[in-house]
């Protein structure tokens, strides 16, 4: 029980950081792609 509870954790920890990962990759090419863009928006 403990062994499993301390797996999930783990997995959440893990899909926490994979998301995070991911988010930033979007928001490096967002701000790559997106310059000529954001001085149409701002």
């Amino acid at each position: 029980m403990i062994t499993l509870c301390r797996g999930r954790k783990l997995r959440a920890i893990r899909d926490h950081f994979a998301s995070k990962k991911a988010a930033d990759a979007d928001q490096q090419s967002l701000n790559q792609s997106g310059n000529a863009h954001q001085t149409e928006l701002f």
